[in-house]
């Protein structure tokens, strides 16, 4: 169903407020729009659904962003969004400097006769396994973290530095490393149990 301008603005508005039903509106909405922008791009290691993931953050940033003064539709705005974190995605993937690390293998899994013990890159269960621990790390952030913190980290992810993540959300630099202290401690605590 297409929203008119006054309830997009109005579920954009409560979004932003910190109503859950109102970005996961949002979030199912337009998810056909980050689909479409996935399927244009490679992400070597990857596949769609994970650039899906990625510009769903991208989408969950133009939520956050959209300024509907301006003459760009939310629509732009977002497509707009969404493009530019995968393309970042694509881009920090294909780094040459990452190479040794994406090639690796972990020693513990070989054996004397070579990587007996590993799975093939192309394994099905290693997807699935990658796939139920992305979406499961996906649902940690969502559950433990507050709006702030999530904002913080997805900056923080996009490698801006500490300086850059304070002038984007007018705080200051020790408010950022607090914050990003703070969600490493969350996301420690609940990979503990405790």
């Amino acid at each position: 169903m297409k929203l008119s301008d006054k309830e997009l603005n109005e579920l954009l508005a409560r979004a932003r407020a910190g109503d859950k039903s109102a970005e996961d509106r949002l979030l199912n909405d337009y998810r056909t729009l980050v689909k479409s922008c996935a399927r244009s791009y490679f992400l070597a290691g990857g596949d769609v659904e994970d650039l899906i993931q990625v510009g769903m953050i991208g989408l969950w940033s133009a939520i956050r962003d959209y300024d509907g003064s301006k003459s760009a539709s939310f629509y732009t705005f977002a497509q707009l969004c969404v493009n530019r974190r995968i393309i970042s995605a694509v881009k920090k993937a294909g780094r040459q400097k990452n190479k040794p690390l994406n090639d690796a293998a972990p020693i513990d899994d070989e054996t004397e006769d070579g990587a007996e013990g590993a799975l093939p890159d192309n394994d099905p269960l290693t997807a699935l396994l990658e796939k139920e621990r992305v979406g499961a790390r996906q649902k940690k952030i969502e559950d433990k973290l507050t709006a702030l913190e999530k904002q913080t980290l997805f900056l923080y992810l996009d490698g801006l530095s500490y300086g850059e993540i304070a002038g984007g959300l007018n705080k200051d630099e020790k408010s950022v490393d607090n914050t990003l202290t703070r969600i490493k401690k969350k996301l420690r605590e609940d990979k503990s149990g405790t």
